[in-house]
C-alpha cells in the first residue's frame, strides 16, 4: 500500500518545503497522510472541474503546482470556488498536495525543466537564494546553435504549445544566451542583467516590467503563465511512476489553461 504521506515525502525529497517562499502554502493542504493512494492526478491548478475529473477517474489524491488554498479559510460553505472545491475534495476522500515555489527553486524543478526543454547548456541559477541552499528562482544557459530571434520565437511557440508569444527586439537579432523564469516574473532584473542574456523568457510580466527590461537592455519573450509551468506534469509523472510503480499517476486532460 502506498500512502499520501509517502508520495508527499518523495516529492519533498526533490523539492524541500524549506525552499518555498514565505508567502507560499505548500505540502499537504487537505486529507490525511495515511490515506491509501492507488491513483493520483497531476495538474497545474486545482479547480472544480479538475476535482470532478479526479473523482470520476477514481483518484485518491491531487498533486498540483499552484496551491488551492493561499489564504486561510474561515469557513468551508461553498461561498466561493475555493471553499466549494475544498469541500468536494474532502467529501470524496481526495488528498490535495501542492509543490509550488519549492519546486521552482529546487535543482531539477520547474526552471530546470524549462531549461532542459529548450536544450540549454551550462545551465546555472541567475538569482541564487542567500537564505538557503536552493538554486533560487531563474536559470541562465546557452543554446547549442545560435538562431535569429524570429526563429527562436517560432521554437517557443512549438515547445510550449502556444499560438502567441509577446516579445521585444529585432527579428534578425542573434539569440545564443538565454535567461528564464517560469510563472510570474518578480521584477528583479539585477541577477538577469549580470548574465547579459540575448533574451529573457518568462510566463508573465507587467507592462512596466517590460519597459524596465528594455531600459536594462534586455529583450524579453512572454509565453504565458500556464504555458511556462504546465510542462511539469508529464515530467513529474515519470519520476513518480518510477518511484511508485503500484500507483497510477494521471495528467489532467481537462486542464488547458484559461486564456486562449
Amino acid at each position: 500500500m502506498t500512502t499520501c504521506g509517502q508520495i508527499g515525502d518523495f516529492i519533498e525529497s526533490m523539492f524541500p518545503l524549506k525552499y518555498a517562499m514565505e508567502w507560499d502554502n505548500v505540502g499537504l493542504l487537505a486529507g490525511y497522510k495515511d490515506q491509501s493512494v492507488e491513483r493520483a492526478m497531476l495538474c497545474l491548478d486545482v479547480t472544480g472541474e479538475i476535482t470532478k475529473e479526479a473523482i470520476e477517474s477514481g483518484c485518491q489524491m491531487i498533486i498540483s503546482h499552484h496551491p488551492l488554498i493561499f489564504k486561510p479559510l474561515s469557513k468551508v460553505s461553498g461561498e466561493n470556488h475555493v471553499q466549494d472545491t475544498v469541500y468536494k475534495a474532502i467529501r470524496h476522500g481526495l488528498c490535495i498536495y501542492s509543490a509550488h515555489t519549492n519546486m521552482d527553486c529546487a535543482h531539477g524543478g520547474t526552471n530546470d525543466m524549462m531549461a532542459d526543454l529548450l536544450g540549454l547548456k551550462d545551465v546555472k541559477p541567475f538569482q541564487k537564494s542567500p537564505d538557503d541552499d536552493s538554486d533560487g528562482i531563474g536559470r541562465f544557459g546557452v543554446l547549442e546553435d545560435e538562431s535569429f530571434l524570429y526563429e527562436f520565437i517560432g521554437l517557443l511557440k512549438t515547445l510550449f504549445n502556444t499560438r502567441s508569444v509577446r516579445y521585444t527586439g529585432d527579428d534578425v537579432k542573434k539569440i545564443k544566451k538565454v535567461a528564464l523564469c517560469t510563472g510570474s516574473f518578480d521584477g528583479n532584473f539585477k541577477g538577469i542583467a549580470s548574465c547579459n542574456p540575448d533574451i529573457f523568457i518568462t510566463g508573465e510580466m507587467k507592462y512596466h516590467e517590460v519597459l524596465d527590461a528594455v531600459a536594462y537592455g534586455i529583450d524579453v519573450a512572454v509565453i504565458g503563465h500556464y504555458e511556462s509551468e504546465v510542462i511539469f506534469k508529464e515530467l513529474l509523472q515519470k519520476r513518480l511512476t518510477k518511484a511508485f510503480p503500484n500507483v497510477e499517476f494521471l495528467c489532467s486532460q481537462r486542464e488547458n489553461g484559461v486564456l486562449k
